[in-house]
This record gives structure tokens, sequence and C-alpha cells, in this order.
């Protein structure tokens, strides 16, 4: 990601755009990962797979607009 991908990026993610991912930041033991996000898809539909990364490519771009 363009931006730190942390507890309050996802906490701003799920709150307006209702999608949630894992930071990878989690799975780094000494450090790394904070551009990088962890999404899970398994037990979701196809078409609910594609509203997903459609809302995430429009948390995405409103967190690039709002670092600028």
């Amino acid at each position: 990601m363009p931006f730190v991908a942390d507890a309050k990026a996802l906490e701003r993610s799920a709150r307006h755009f209702g999608v949630l991912w894992t930071p990878m930041a989690d799975f780094f033991l000494h450090g790394g990962g904070e551009h990088q996000l962890r999404l899970s898809c398994s037990a979701l539909s196809r078409e609910e797979i594609v509203e997903g990364v459609r809302r995430l490519a429009r948390f995405i771009e409103a967190q690039v607009a709002a670092d600028v």
C-alpha cells in the first residue's frame, strides 16, 4: 500500500467502507510489512469478493487522497 496499513487504517476501512483486512506487520517478527495487508476470502462467494475488492479500492483511493 502507498500508506501504512495499520490498525487505524483498518478501522477506517471497516467503518467507512465495510471491508476488513489484516495488517501484515502482525506477521513479521523483526519489523516489516507496514505497507502490506492480507485479505481473507475463502468463505465468500464470487460476488462478495468482487464487491469487497471494489470497496477496498475505494478505501485505498480515499486513503491516498487524504495523505496528499
